[in-house]
């Protein structure tokens, strides 16, 4: 346990009775009520809108899990986020606090300092086994989301080489890396069949909804012209898997189920297309279901405003945890019914456009039926009247809006820490050009700014800008949809508007390529200043340059470019790159080096992909014993990762160990039932085996789960060919 000293002007307090106070309360929970301790579970759904779920109004929104959800709980049809930024938001779900108390203002800027206390920790205390999966790199444990949880999963980019040596190549640096709901589910699942039987936190974080908008059949056929709504429902489905285990676990009725978004997405209203920049409604009302234990005050809907800082405060209640001794939180219990509900104060800020981009900051505050929102331009809004915002009432209400602007300081003043955690977050040269190239700091911007709490004018208003970082979200949309010359017109737009802007250049020159321009990239890419600083750092410039030559056939000239990059500044992609090089000139102990320095310079997130390629490329080295420990270590950092069971089995299998071939073959199967790929590993070691029965079960099991896949093809032709 971490003891913290509380650092809120309305909590002196230490934590020192933390310990005690979770022992009585889990024995009150435990043994006065001879009830079983109430699990809790929190889903969070990034980028949703709350008027995008069925049982908030959105017709043929394909929802059903959420419906059904609600109907079991109380849905609260207000609910607000303090800021429309992923790590904020769930840093304040998290802890109960407004981003300016615990200190994450941005993603990849700022880290959850330790000296916060959040519910993962307070609840590992009580005796709850906490375990986490997560969807996408700002929730990566190096920005301090993780504190509390016995088990984080958050192995963002899995897909690998197998045995065969086919690989799926990450996707190109447009977006944040993430993972699929799917993938969240296999991640965690295993974990809760281990665990039901004791106490247990769990949270779920689905990517799916944020940009791009990629949702997998039939989704992407049902919702052709809303891929959005596509990437929700696809949520949803694996929300009622999660529902379906915890059923059947026995485990639902008794558990505290919370659904909520961190945030929602502009979607086109008030030029805003994604979100970060702005804080209407469009980006700011979230959805909110509680699912109280024994689905107490089920099928009720509450009109009052509430936050997302009032989470954390309810969890503590439902768990009759005492709540004093985190007086500094902001947040207050959700009512259960409107008759008990008041509405409270609501802050909201985002800082972004500030820290990023040099532009001005948006705070705000919500109060009875009126936003009011302070910067470099001031809006007043009447929610009851104008809900979506349109009609900005400041000039008519100005003494509202003077009173308003008052109690929103009076707020910052009376809830700012006396002492202010450096939240900062220690960038590495590879996280740095990560946000650099998704947008996230340009060079009019400064990451490192000393903030204030108080109320700031100065800047430009970030309403102005807006329309170019939508041209910037729909270009890099459009390229990852490979809709390359509908693109160009995006980027050239932006670049005729700021032609110095790096990122935009990088959008440009990655456009030129794909479409073959490799002379208009290559020459943007020469007249670059080596001394450039941005996205197109000199390390940069030449590991695109090495890119061009691959696509040249030059293999020669791209491994001296992709060399001089790497003595500049080692990088995660050109030692990748080196890797693959040295794979195809059969220097398989020159691609080891590389994979080794690989797993020194990035220790989690890639590290179950390269210990795959490293133990396929002792393998094919001869070098049996290390092949070996290289998959025992990947399969030891994640246990629940189908593929490394299915690469392990395929390596199994080539040096005639069948029966535990076998055995990994059917764990990787286990995690995940579509591993399509595990299923021809147990058809064709059967048959080597001589067991034509056994393989030919696989075979239908195979033909029921995906009658028409090239897996089934192959499989009917393995069995055919023995046959004869």
């Amino acid at each position: 346990m971490k003891y913290k000293y509380q650092t809120g002007s309305r909590n002196s307090a230490r934590y020192f009775f933390v310990r005690y106070c979770s022992i009585i309360s889990l024995f009150f929970i435990t043994a006065c009520h001879q009830e079983k301790p109430i699990n809790v579970i929190i889903v969070t759904f990034d980028t949703t809108r709350a008027d995008h779920i069925g049982v908030y109004g959105k017709k043929n929104a394909n929802t059903p899990n959420l419906d059904n959800l609600a109907k079991d709980g109380v849905v609260y049809e207000f609910a607000m986020s303090s800021i429309p930024i992923t790590l904020p938001s769930h840093s304040t779900i998290m802890t109960g606090k407004s981003p300016f108390v615990h200190g994450v203002r941005d993603n990849g800027l700022y880290i959850l300092s330790d000296q916060q206390t959040t519910i993962a920790e307070i609840l590992n205390d009580q005796g709850y086994k906490t375990a986490a999966a997560i969807g996408s790199f700002p929730l990566t444990s190096q920005f301090g989301i993780n504190q509390g949880f016995d088990f984080f999963n958050e192995h963002i980019t899995i897909k690998q080489e197998d045995m065969y040596g086919d690989k799926t190549i990450p996707k190109e640096a447009l977006f944040f890396d993430e993972r699929t709901s799917t993938q969240v589910n296999d991640g965690i699942m295993p974990w809760i069949e281990s665990h039901y039987k004791s106490p247990f936190f769990i949270w779920f974080h689905y990517f799916d909804p944020h940009h791009p908008h990629e949702p997998p059949p039939p989704y992407n056929q049902h919702f052709i012209n809303d891929l959005y709504q596509g990437e929700i429902a696809y949520s949803d489905e694996s929300l009622g898997n999660v529902i379906a285990q915890l059923k059947r676990l026995g485990v639902y009725d008794n558990s505290l189920i919370i659904f909520t978004s961190d945030h929602g997405e502009g979607n086109g209203e008030h030029k805003e297309e994604t979100h970060s920049m702005l804080v209407y409604n469009s980006t700011l009302h979230v959805p909110l279901i509680v699912k109280y234990p024994k689905q107490l005050n089920a099928n009720k809907r509450i009109k009052s405003r509430v936050a997302l800082v009032d989470v954390f405060p309810t969890i503590l209640s439902v768990l009759n945890i005492d709540l004093e001794q985190y007086s500094d939180i902001q947040g207050h219990i959700l009512p259960k019914d409107d008759k008990d509900a008041k509405d409270h104060e609501i802050y909201i800020e985002t800082l972004s456009a500030k820290l990023s981009r040099g532009w001005g900051e948006q705070r705000g505050l919500i109060k009875d039926d009126y936003k009011y929102i302070h910067g470099p331009q001031q809006e007043l809004y009447n929610l009851s009247n104008d809900p979506r915002e349109l009609i900005n009432v400041i000039a008519e209400q100005s003494k509202l809006a003077h009173q308003m602007k008052s109690d929103l300081q009076e707020y910052l003043d009376e809830y700012k820490p006396e002492i202010t955690a450096n939240n900062t977050a220690e960038m590495s040269p590879k996280t740095l050009n990560i946000l650099r190239g998704l947008g996230y700091i340009q060079s009019s911007g400064n990451a490192t700014v000393e903030i204030l709490e108080h109320l700031d004018e100065s800047g430009d208003p970030p309403q102005i800008h807006v329309e170019s970082i939508t041209f910037q979200s729909t270009a890099k949309q459009l390229l990852f949809q490979k809709k390359y010359l509908e693109a160009t017109r995006y980027i050239d737009a932006l670049l005729e508007g700021d032609p110095d802007n790096l990122a935009f250049i990088e959008l440009k020159i990655q456009t030129d390529m794909v479409l073959g321009n490799i002379s208009d990239a290559k020459k943007a890419l020469e007249m670059l200043p080596t001394n450039s600083y941005g996205t197109l750092t000199p390390e940069k410039r030449l590991e695109l340059l090495a890119k061009i030559a691959l696509s040249e056939n030059n293999l020669v000239l791209a491994k001296k470019l992709f060399l001089e990059s790497s003595a500049i500044e080692t990088s995660v992609i050109v030692q990748y790159e080196l890797s693959k090089i040295a794979a195809q000139e059969g220097d398989f102990e020159l691609q080891q080096s590389y994979l080794n320095t690989l797993l020194e310079l990035d220790s989690n997130t890639r590290k179950v992909e390269t210990l795959n390629e490293l133990a396929i490329s002792y393998a094919r080295d001869g070098d049996l014993l290390n092949a070996e420990n290289s998959f025992i270590d990947a399969l030891a950092h994640d246990p629940y990762n189908s593929e490394s069971y299915y690469n392990y089995g395929i390596y199994l299998k080539s040096v005639h160990d069948f029966n535990s071939a076998i055995n990994q073959f059917k764990k990787s199967i286990e995690i995940n039932k579509m591993s399509l790929d595990a299923y021809i590993g147990v058809i064709d070691t059967h048959l080597q085996m001589g067991q034509v029965g056994l393989a030919n079960n696989y075979f239908q099991k195979l033909i029921h789960i995906a009658p028409n896949s090239k897996q089934t093809k192959m499989a009917n032709d393995l069995l055919n060919g023995f046959k004869q």
